[in-house]
């Protein structure tokens, strides 16, 4: 969790004190961080994006690890959830349509092989 969500309560009892979309940004990032690169914390900066092991679609794109380490920075460095939203509009367009077929066919195999594990 972002260190100012443990100044929540402080939040309570004086309103205007801490943006709580901030927090929602970095849980979104953190999300996004651990389902498209099966890793939890921070990106490190020069890691490469070509994801080794990802645990739900493939996504071979910087602009994409860019999105999420400015959802994971320091409060003041996060995106609002508008340009968040235009982030993911711009990586979509993108992307062109075989790619997205090809995510999508990934991830239904990976989830069809799940459903017959268990």
């Amino acid at each position: 969790m972002p260190s100012e969500f443990y100044e929540y309560s402080a939040a309570i009892t004086k309103p205007n004190t801490i943006d709580l979309q901030k927090i929602d940004i970095y849980t979104y990032g953190l999300t996004l961080l651990e389902i498209f690169y099966g890793k939890h914390g921070a990106l490190n900066e020069e890691e490469d994006f070509s994801i080794r092991n990802p645990i739900v679609v493939k996504i071979k794109s910087k602009y994409f690890g860019d999105l999420i380490n400015k959802c994971i920075d320091k409060v003041s460095s996060r995106p609002t959830a508008l340009v968040v939203f235009e982030y993911l509009i711009k990586l979509n367009d993108s992307l062109t349509k075989v790619e997205k077929i090809e995510m999508i066919d990934e991830a239904y195999l990976k989830w069809l092989i799940f459903k017959i594990d268990k």
